[in-house]
């Protein structure tokens, strides 16, 4: 397992490196759009080039890639063209809130889809799997963004049950942290949840007609028990891979989610940043979601050791 993290960790270096430059060589094919989006109605030849010059846009593309790429190394992502705050700074305030949701979301999507595919594996063609196969398709046609609207209104604005909008941070008050992120992880988490089920009913059903499993039903063994003992655990190996898969789905859909519920994430840096072209803030979101998406992989490439004992071999 060591071996493994220690490999997914060393491939993941080279990894950012390229992903950054392949982002800051697309941005640098437009860079002359940024002293004239800043200075507006203003923006004259000759203020263009002098602000172009303060920003550094002048000097040769792989100049500005290595100094950008050395000071990322050390934290320090530079300053927004915008609002000249650094951009670390917003990011480290912006990330949380991002990352509450799509944390939020993955958890519903788990829970929820492991149940459904729990209750339909066990009496297959029953009822209940007919029903939850039924709602599993629903969910997975509704959009997060039309579902984050939806509960929003009745839930929230309607109902009152639940904060309709805003972000309360975990450390000033946890237990409004927890409320305002029910409905945009629910929001979030019902399409995941959907194809989660559905490949958990598709792998227990298939693992449950294996041969050791017939034994152990002959040895006496309990319905459950043959269920959680015996095949849950080879079941999780596919559903691993779903699972990856709609993490890092989630990464991006909680930046729509969070524009619903008005809620301060990365969404709030990253759409004015783009029109703006603001590279630096577009630049350190990208790299750190990047990281996000690295750091899942290496979560489910563990979860495969962990369940399936000749990936660790």
């Amino acid at each position: 397992m060591r071996r493994i993290a220690i490999g997914r960790l060393a491939s993941a270096v080279p990894l950012l490196v390229l992903v950054s430059f392949i982002v800051f060589g697309a941005m640098h094919l437009g860079a002359g759009s940024v002293s004239e989006s800043i200075l507006g109605d203003g923006a004259t030849p000759d203020r263009v080039a002098a602000l172009d010059k303060e920003l550094g846009l002048d000097r040769p593309f792989l100049v500005q890639y290595a100094d950008w790429l050395v000071s990322a190394a050390q934290g320090d992502f530079g300053s927004s063209y915008i609002d000249k705050r650094a951009v670390a700074d917003s990011v480290s305030v912006a990330l949380p809130v991002t990352l509450s949701i799509a944390g939020g979301g993955i958890l519903v999507a788990v829970l929820l889809g492991l149940g459904v595919g729990l209750v339909a594996a066990a009496r297959p063609g029953g009822w209940a799997d007919r029903l939850l196969t039924f709602l599993s398709s629903v969910a997975l046609a509704v959009p997060a963004f039309w579902a984050a609207m939806l509960l929003s209104y009745y839930l929230g604005v309607e109902a009152g049950l639940f904060p309709a909008s805003g972000y309360i941070p975990l450390a000033t008050d946890p237990v409004g942290w927890f409320q305002c992120l029910i409905l945009p992880s629910i929001a979030l988490g019902l399409a995941g949840a959907g194809s989660i089920g559905r490949q958990m009913r598709g792998a227990l059903i298939d693992v449950l007609r294996k041969d050791y499993i017939r034994t152990a039903r002959a040895k006496g063994a309990s319905p459950l028990r043959v269920l959680f003992r015996h095949a849950f655990r080879n079941a999780m190996v596919p559903v691993s891979t779903v699972i990856g898969f709609q993490a890092a789905t989630m990464l991006g859909g909680s930046l729509v989610v969070e524009r619903v519920f008005a809620m301060p994430g990365l969404s709030d840096l990253l759409v004015p940043a783009v029109l703006g072209h603001d590279f630096p803030v577009v630049l350190a979101i990208v790299v750190v979601t990047a990281i996000a998406v690295l750091a899942i992989n290496l979560v489910i490439d563990l979860a495969y050791g962990f369940f399936d004992p000749k990936v660790r071999a």
